[in-house]
């Protein structure tokens, strides 16, 4: 074969094999999918970062991130950075957050059945037994039904128990006759035992109670141990009422807006659900741990622990009772279940507590 056929026929060949180079279909391996993005709450939390009146919402927050490998995370916002107090529920409702913490107290209206939890010598004073009632109470279902159908609103827990409520003023208490004219830090149900011995209520936000004992505008404040020293009262208050027994004085609600709670994955959800009896048990640990090194403070600074009598308490329930029928009566007025939710308060304290 001469050289020159020679060079047509490679030159051929080469123009072959590119044409099939080009028509032949290229397969690529699919791109890697990316890391799923992290879901991201805001959360508005009631106090202010590092506060002792808060000690269980980092854990639960870092337990949550932890357990979800990273794929539930919160962006926790303070105090009335988001919404005042009272404004809670409107924040769940705008989706401006996608949970919070809630205290009827301060906002009746907005959920008027839930301020059952203020009634007097209602809830149970043993820790344990109080931290289980108030689980079981967020439970029933017109709680619930008021909370979703008024604000897009769903319970996902206390995630906040400080014990029983009692006074800590300037002046002793050690019968009920001491109530009379002392100007008491206490609002809504709560209060109408004390009115009946002669208390005069005065209703103010937390953080005010410390200057108006110091003025003389407040005899007594009235939190749980925790509270009281987070705002410091033993600075200017001496006696501590220490037994009184009147139970925990209001609620305190973490609520998630419920398309929110909805759109999370079902594992997520689960995760939570099972924090819930960690979180029963770090509350009685963590607020009885508490109280014992408040306690030791206290008798330091010289605090006096003033003891209430059984005897005195029992005139305090007997008061107490028309409280009770009068919030049912209101709550009635208002088309409100409040008889049956009574006794459901009633029946499950009994079968936690026994009385």
């Amino acid at each position: 074969m001469s050289t020159k056929r020679w060079f047509f026929l490679s030159m051929a060949l080469v123009l072959v094999l590119s044409l099939m180079v080009k028509l032949t279909p290229v397969v690529t391996a699919a791109p890697a999918p990316g890391p799923t993005k992290p879901i991201k709450w805001v959360i508005s939390f009631w106090g202010g970062p590092g506060s002792r009146v808060w000690p269980l919402h980092p854990w639960w927050v870092e337990e949550m991130e932890k357990r979800s490998g990273g794929r539930f995370t919160a962006d926790i916002k303070f105090a009335a950075v988001l919404a005042p107090e009272k404004e809670k529920l409107d924040g769940i409702k705008a989706r401006m957050y996608e949970a919070a913490h809630f205290a009827p107290l301060y906002a009746p209206g907005k959920t008027p059945l839930a301020t059952i939890f203020e009634l007097p010598l209602l809830a149970p004073a043993d820790l344990r037994h109080l931290v289980y009632w108030e689980w079981a109470m967020l439970e029933h279902a017109a709680l619930k039904r008021e909370l979703e159908e008024r604000w897009d609103g769903l319970y996902i827990g206390p995630h906040h128990t400080r014990g029983e409520y009692t006074f800590f003023g300037v002046k002793p208490i050690r019968t009920v006759e001491d109530l009379k004219g002392q100007r008491v830090r206490i609002g809504g149900a709560a209060a109408e035992p004390f009115k009946a011995f002669g208390a005069v209520p005065t209703m103010m936000p937390a953080p005010e109670a410390y200057e108006a004992l110091m003025k003389g505008m407040l005899d007594q404040s009235y939190f749980a141990p925790v509270s009281h020293h987070a705002y410091k009262i033993h600075e200017v208050a001496k006696y501590f009422t220490y037994n009184m027994g009147v139970g925990y004085g209001m609620l305190w609600a973490f609520v998630a807006n419920k398309h929110a709670w909805a759109a999370l994955p079902e594992d997520i959800k689960e995760i939570h659900r099972k924090l819930i009896p960690e979180l029963q048990e770090r509350y009685i640990k963590e607020v009885t741990a508490d109280n014992e090194r408040i306690f030791g403070e206290w008798k330091k600074r010289g605090i006096e622990f003033t003891e209430f009598p059984a005897a005195e308490r029992e005139k305090l329930a007997k008061k107490a009772m028309p409280a009770w029928d009068k919030w049912v009566a209101d709550m009635e007025a208002k088309g409100l279940p409040g008889r049956d939710l009574l006794k459901y308060a009633l029946e499950q304290r009994k079968k936690i507590a026994g009385y």
